[in-house]
């Protein structure tokens, strides 16, 4: 015959201590995460030139520009005509790089 002592019974029953309480590290990592994606899609970071500007709408697009991507955006420039040039002068993102000077025209002497 066995018999249930208090310590027994505090053992077995459910305890307020136990209930259910949300991870507040996890919360705020959540919320760290949350605000660190958000000011990403917000800029174009330049590691390899030291640049962080603005962008004009919030997307993935062009979210870390490395020199590969200025040499692609310079030579397609390059080979395009008189029209799409202007047109590309008109993007934001060649203007922006245009004002730091990470691009540049070339002056060409006669």
């Amino acid at each position: 015959m066995e018999t249930n002592t208090s310590q027994q019974n505090e053992k077995t029953a459910p305890s307020v201590h136990n209930a259910y309480r949300p991870n507040r590290v996890g919360q705020w990592l959540k919320t760290i995460l949350v605000i660190a994606v958000f000011f990403m899609l917000s800029f174009h970071w330049m590691p390899d030139h030291g640049h962080i500007f603005p962008k004009e709408q919030l997307s993935l697009a062009n979210t870390i520009i490395s020199n590969k991507d200025v040499d692609q955006l310079i030579q397609r420039h390059n080979e395009a005509s008189g029209f799409e040039r202007t047109l590309i002068r008109q993007e934001y993102i060649h203007k922006k790089m245009y004002e730091l000077g990470v691009i540049f025209e070339r002056v060409e002497e006669e």
